[in-house]
């Protein structure tokens, strides 16, 4: 599996460095972003500092949680006996992970935020391992009001997160709401066959929309986006521009990775004429 992991990472890492170095420069440019020396951008570029972009704090996470991937799934197949039930292992690992997090937080409150999100993640690893979504729907056997109780669900987790949230990086409710709020987007999906294209269109630019909509909304054409100072027109707006900076992302992306290809093509051509 971890084969399989490296090859994700340094797929998204592909992304990573194209988007930073078109956007890293322009800011040097504008003057948006200071520049502080070589060393400096060779640990950002790495992955080692964040000092560009403060919205890339997840990118080290989400390399972690990816590489936490293998552990999980040896954790289960050699720990857990396979004929354990679903909603027991379910509870044994949610009481391990409550336990393993308490002590962090008491221990090390630098930490907090990532292990709500290492905590997040294996509930959704869980999820998909348990098949738990299906399951629960056969259970509860709603039939067509699936896609009914999925908005509901929806509006539901928005306007708890709403009450509960004090900042923008709040996480300690996402660890409940987060599995729902994936249950409910299932549901809807599953009975709307449009919606769930629609998600299927707009994931294949949503790593780059994760990684460009910071730069819009903190360092460049700031005035631009919130100039109607409503959130929801802000946060249509800053999705707009990063999806078109998305799709340009893309195409620029493909057309390198077949200069690539070209490339070592010919320099292999070259040796084999050479032999």
């Amino acid at each position: 599996m971890y084969i399989s992991i490296i090859k994700r990472i340094l797929k998204f890492m592909r992304k990573y460095w194209l988007v930073f170095c078109i956007f890293v420069p322009i800011g040097f440019a504008i003057g948006s972003i200071e520049d502080k020396g070589f060393l400096y951008l060779l640990k950002n570029f790495l992955t080692v500092n964040f000092d560009y972009n403060g919205n890339w704090w997840y990118v080290k996470q989400y390399v972690y949680m990816l590489l936490l991937l293998p552990v999980l799934d040896l954790f289960f197949d050699f720990v857990f006996v396979k004929q354990w039930r679903t909603l027991q292992a379910f509870a044994v690992l949610a009481a391990s992970a409550a336990m393993f997090a308490g002590l962090f937080l008491v221990y090390a409150p630098m930490y907090k935020n990532s292990i709500y999100c290492i905590i997040i993640f294996t509930f959704g690893y869980l999820c998909s391992r348990f098949d738990l979504f299906s399951k629960i729907q056969k259970r509860i056997s709603i039939g067509a009001k699936s896609y009914l109780l999925g908005w509901i669900l929806l509006v539901a987790i928005f306007t708890v997160r709403t009450i509960v949230a004090k900042n923008a990086g709040h996480r300690a409710s996402d660890i409940v709401l987060a599995p729902i709020f994936c249950f409910a987007v299932c549901l809807i999906t599953r009975s709307d066959g449009k919606i769930s294209h629609a998600f299927g269109w707009l994931g294949k630019y949503s790593v780059y929309m994760w990684l460009t909509h910071g730069f819009y909304c903190m360092y460049y054409f700031k005035e631009f986006i919130t100039f109607t100072r409503v959130p929801i027109l802000i946060y249509l707006q800053l999705a707009v521009v990063a999806l078109l900076t998305s799709a340009v992302l893309l195409f620029l992306e493909k057309q390198l990775c077949t200069l690539f290809t070209w490339i070592i093509r010919k320099i292999q051509g070259t040796r084999e004429y050479v032999r």
